[in-house]
C-alpha cells in the first residue's frame, strides 16, 4: 500500500534524478521477482472515500498471494453520486471553535490568504445554491487549501459536504466560517474593518453596501468600501469584488463576519479515518507531541479502513474478535484517571 507513483519506480542518473526513458523499470523487476517466488499479483488504485473514510485519498494497493486462494478486492460501500454517499468532512469539525475574525486581527492576514478567502467565499457560499450550514450558529462554512499559489479568480478549497482531499505531513487546510444575518435586520455597523457594511440614510431607512473590495498587495487594511475611491491601480490585477448578500434556501442574508482557523490534528485524524480513541498527541512515554508532529504523523498515513477492508476480503478467517477501545488517560488534574 503506497502512492501510485511507485509504478514509475526506475533507476536514477548521476545527479539522483529519474531517467525518464527507464521509468518503471525497477517496479517491473520487483513484480517479476515476487512472481518468481510463486506469488500471484494484482494491484489497483483505490479511493478511501469509496469504503467509508471521509477522505478522497487515493493510493496504489498491491496484493500478493501464494496460498492457492484467489485475490479478492473489497466492494465499494460509499459513492460520490448516489446513496450511500461519501462521508462529509464537515461532520468531523469541532464547531465550538470557529477561530477569529479575519477583519480584527492585530496582524493582517497574508495577501494570498485573503485572496483564497475571497475566492472561496464567492465559490462556496455566494455562488453556491446549497452552502454548508453550521446548524448550531447563523453561519456557513467551507475549507481553503494552502497548497501552492492562488491565481486570480482561482479557489483552492472544497465543500464541507465532501470528504477531505489528501492530508499531507503539514497542515494545509483552513476552516472559513461566514456569519450571516437575515437581510431585513439592520444597524449592525459599517466600515472596512467592521464585519457588516450597512449604513443609515437621512430618511431613517437603512441602505446596504452589498459588496466590498479585497486588495491583494501591501499592508494595513485588506478591504475597502465601494463608497471610497479605488486604491492605486498597478500593472497587475490586485482587486477582488466580494458580494455580501447571499441567498440560502430562499431566504436572503447579509454577510456579517468571516472567521478563519487551521484544522486541528484531532479533526484531521478523524478525517483520515482513524478511530476517535486513537492516541496521536503523545509518544509511548506519554510525552506530549507538538501540533506539527501530530499532523506529520497523520499526513500521508495509510487510511486504516483500507487495510481493514483488504484483509476482510482476503483473509476473513484471521478475525478473532472486535477491536477493543483504547485506554483513556486523563491527566488534567493531580489524580490520574484511567478508563
Amino acid at each position: 500500500m503506497t502512492s501510485e507513483e511507485i509504478q514509475q519506480w526506475g533507476p536514477l542518473d548521476a545527479n539522483g534524478h529519474p531517467i525518464r526513458e527507464r521509468c518503471g523499470e525497477d517496479y517491473q523487476k520487483f513484480i517479476t521477482a515476487m512472481k518468481s517466488l510463486g506469488y500471484i499479483f494484482e494491484c489497483r488504485e483505490l479511493v478511501a472515500a469509496d469504503y467509508g473514510a471521509p477522505t478522497t485519498r487515493k493510493r496504489w494497493y498491491a496484493i500478493f498471494r501464494r496460498d492457492g486462494m484467489e485475490i479478492v478486492w473489497p466492494v465499494p460501500t460509499h459513492f460520490k453520486d448516489h446513496e450511500p454517499r461519501w462521508k462529509a468532512c464537515g461532520d468531523y469539525i469541532d464547531w465550538s471553535d470557529l477561530g477569529r475574525s479575519i477583519f480584527t486581527r492585530k496582524k493582517a492576514l497574508a495577501d494570498a490568504t485573503m485572496k483564497r478567502i475571497a475566492n472561496g467565499t464567492r465559490k462556496y457560499i455566494i455562488d453556491n445554491p446549497s452552502p454548508y450550514i453550521v446548524r448550531s450558529k447563523e453561519a456557513v462554512a467551507f475549507l481553503i487549501q494552502y497548497h501552492g499559489e492562488t491565481k486570480a479568480g482561482e479557489s483552492r478549497g472544497q465543500f464541507l459536504t465532501e470528504p477531505i482531499k489528501t492530508i499531507d505531513t503539514s497542515n494545509r487546510y483552513g476552516l472559513v466560517t461566514a456569519f450571516v444575518t437575515k437581510f431585513y435586520k439592520s444597524g449592525i455597523g459599517q466600515g472596512c474593518n467592521e464585519p457588516l457594511h450597512t449604513i443609515t440614510t437621512s430618511s431613517g431607512h437603512f441602505g446596504l453596501i452589498s459588496a466590498f473590495l479585497i486588495k491583494y498587495y501591501g499592508t494595513g487594511e485588506n478591504c475597502s468600501s465601494l463608497n471610497d475611491p479605488l486604491g492605486t491601480i498597478t500593472t497587475k490585477d490586485r482587486f477582488g469584488l466580494v458580494n455580501v448578500i447571499i441567498e440560502i434556501a430562499g431566504e436572503r442574508y447579509i454577510l456579517k463576519d468571516i472567521f478563519l482557523r487551521m484544522l486541528k490534528p484531532e479533526e484531521l485524524k478523524l478525517m483520515q479515518g482513524f478511530p476517535k480513541d486513537y492516541i496521536i498527541d503523545r509518544d509511548y512515554n506519554w510525552k506530549p507531541y507538538p501540533i506539527a508532529k501530530q499532523v506529520a504523523r497523520i499526513g500521508n498515513s495509510v487510511v486504516p479502513i483500507m487495510a481493514q477492508k483488504l484483509v476482510e476480503a482476503n483473509c476473513p478467517y484471521l478475525k478473532v474478535g472486535e477491536r477493543v477501545p483504547n485506554l483513556r488517560i486523563d491527566d488534567s488534574e493531580e489524580q490520574l484517571r484511567f478508563a
